[in-house]
């Protein structure tokens, strides 16, 4: 029996770091890089699958996204609410 595949959207955040650029997203605990934002986001896109496939492949997919905070409603699987992405100010050492 085929799996039926959803599209979810979730939150990826990209920064620079050195040279390279580093595509992050938080609802999967899962991070990439590339040369470029848009290198970065087309690696990430790759990673996503490779990870949810092989999650998938080893039967922990459910176990893994119920850690991460994903909830399963009429049996799709819905992210974390996503509230606010903002800057705190924090202390560091000189």
């Amino acid at each position: 029996m085929k799996v039926m595949k959803l599209n979810v959207e979730i939150p990826v955040s990209i920064y620079k770091e050195g040279n390279a650029y580093v595509a992050y997203a938080h609802d999967l605990d899962l991070a990439t890089q590339g040369d470029s934002v848009e290198d970065a986001k087309r690696m990430f896109a790759e990673a996503a699958d490779l990870f949810v496939e092989g999650c998938e492949e080893m039967g922990t997919l459910n176990d893994v996204l119920e850690n991460l905070g994903w909830e399963k409603i009429n049996n799709k699987w819905k992210p974390p609410e996503y509230i606010e992405n903002s800057m705190e100010r924090v202390r560091m050492p000189a």
